[in-house]
C-alpha cells in the first residue's frame, strides 16, 4: 500500500523522530513535503461561523493534505495511508494495519485509523487516516476553502456522502496530544 508521511522542512527534529519511529515499526513513507504556514505568511480571510479565523500552522496543514490528495488523484493511486509526522504507531502497526484493511467493507471510502475520540459523530486528527480514490474528488471538491483546521473540514464538509470506518481501537495516536496528556497527568 502506498504510505505517505506529512513532515515540514521547517521542523527537521520531527521528522528525525518519525523516520526513527516508522522505521522500528517497519513503515517506509513517501515523504510529502508539507506547507509551513507561518513561513509562508499564510492567513485567511474565510470567517468561521463563530467568528473566528484558522492560523497559519492549520492553514498550511489543511493545504499539505489537499496537495496530496490532488496528487493521489491525478496519479489515480488506489488507496493510500496518509501519515503525518506526528503520528505515533502502535506495536506492530503494520500488522494491524493489514488485518484492518483486508476486514474493511468493499465499499470503503475513507478510514481513520488513528484519532484523538471527539464525543461527536466523528473523531478528530488526520494523523493516521486512509483514503481511496474514488473519495478524492469529493474532498478536493468539499475541501477547497480555509475555514476551519483539516480535520474539523472534513467532519463538516468533506466526509458527509462517504462510507467512513473508524478502527476501533485506534492503531495511532498523535504525538502531541500525547505529550499534553502525560504531562497533564503528571501535575
Amino acid at each position: 500500500m502506498n504510505t505517505y508521511c506529512i513532515s515540514c522542512v521547517q521542523h527537521p527534529e520531527r521528522r528525525a523522530i518519525a523516520e526513527q519511529h516508522f522505521a522500528e515499526r517497519h513503515i517506509k513513507p513517501i515523504w510529502w513535503r508539507g506547507l509551513h504556514g507561518a513561513s509562508w505568511g499564510l492567513e485567511t480571510r474565510l470567517v468561521h461561523e463563530d467568528g473566528s479565523t484558522i492560523n497559519a500552522g492549520a492553514i498550511g496543514n489543511l493545504l499539505s493534505h489537499y496537495m496530496l490528495w490532488q496528487h493521489l488523484f491525478y496519479a489515480k493511486i488506489e488507496a493510500a495511508l496518509v501519515l503525518e509526522d506526528d503520528a505515533v504507531l502502535c506495536e506492530n502497526f503494520s500488522d494491524k494495519l493489514l488485518e484492518f484493511y483486508w476486514s474493511l467493507p468493499s465499499e470503503w471510502d475513507f478510514a481513520y485509523v488513528g484519532y484523538l475520540p471527539s464525543g461527536v459523530a466523528w473523531p478528530y486528527g488526520t494523523f493516521s487516516y486512509l483514503v481511496r480514490w474514488k473519495a478524492l474528488e469529493r474532498l478536493l471538491d468539499r475541501c477547497a476553502r480555509a475555514i476551519s483546521p483539516v480535520d474539523c473540514q472534513l467532519i463538516r464538509f468533506g466526509l458527509d456522502g462517504l462510507r467512513v470506518v473508524v478502527v476501533d481501537p485506534p492503531l495511532a495516536v498523535d504525538r502531541t496530544q500525547m505529550l499534553r496528556e502525560w504531562s497533564t497527568s503528571l501535575r
